[in-house]
């Protein structure tokens, strides 16, 4: 047996990538199933970098973080538990004592179809394809881009401070500006349109909502967002980070 070391996880809710998957780096792998996470990391990766584990644990936050952006849904992820696993077969336990506490949200429904042609549609295997594919890019997007690991940190911000969601979202549209210097650039080089990027504007800034950010403007007219509000600022907001993903991607790929 290879000699290595073991990260358990468990997280809720247990269908929260919905498909058990595993992904393969050079000295570690990731195995996702109903509810728990192992990362198995080898010995010798570890002593050729100190700094691996660390990277592994960030690697599965982001995935959790890029599922989060598709479901806008919260999670509860444990402090992982770790094991020696030695070459002997044995295995020696490890206590180690980290705080963490997150909350957890509903899903959204799912469709499954056929149209005239015979066709079958299956809205929940595309969303699940849609949300690995989430995850798994900005588990390998975001160690190379600091912008992109900061929009990921904002969109979750937003799903757990839902008083100020506005505030959070609006922040994916400054940090990619600042990204590429100007609003022109953006459009420029990423697929999003100026009314795209006006709307997102208009919901964050100028509508007297409590979620917003200038919500101190408002007077007696300050009001909940609506659901259709929010789910719009929402859907924007996901469209910039999908857009800014594949610009990294493609971008790297060039390279």
């Amino acid at each position: 047996m290879t000699p290595a070391v073991e990260l358990r996880w468990t997280y809720t809710p247990a269908d929260f990538f919905e498909k058990s998957f595993i992904v393969r780096q050079a000295g570690y792998e990731v195995s996702i199933e109903q509810g728990v996470i192992v990362a198995t990391i080898e010995r010798a990766a570890l002593e050729a970098d100190e700094t691996l584990r660390a990277k592994v644990e960030l690697s599965v936050t982001n995935m959790f973080i890029g599922v989060q952006i598709q479901s806008h849904s919260c999670y509860d992820l444990a402090t992982p538990s770790v094991t020696n696993l030695n070459a002997d077969g044995s295995r020696g336990f490890v206590l180690e004592c980290k705080p963490g506490r997150f909350g957890f949200g509903g899903m959204r429904a799912d469709l499954r179809y056929s149209g005239k042609d015979g066709i079958v549609i299956d809205t929940k295997d595309e969303r699940i394809q849609q949300k690995l594919h989430f995850a798994q890019l900005a588990a390998s997007l975001c160690p190379v881009d600091k912008t992109l690991s900061l929009m990921l940190q904002s969109y979750s911000a937003a799903v757990r401070d839902p008083a100020d969601e506005f505030i959070h979202l609006y922040d994916v549209r400054e940090l990619l500006a600042k990204r590429f210097g100007s609003k022109n650039e953006v459009m420029s080089n990423l697929p999003i349109s100026e009314g795209m990027w006006s709307r997102l504007g208009i919901l964050c800034n100028n509508l007297p909502l409590k979620e917003g950010r200038h919500r101190g403007n408002a007077g007696d007219a300050l009001r909940p967002a609506t659901d259709q509000e929010l789910n719009e600022a929402r859907g924007l907001t996901q469209a910039l980070i999908e857009a800014y993903m594949k610009y990294i991607n493609s971008t790297l790929w060039k390279k």
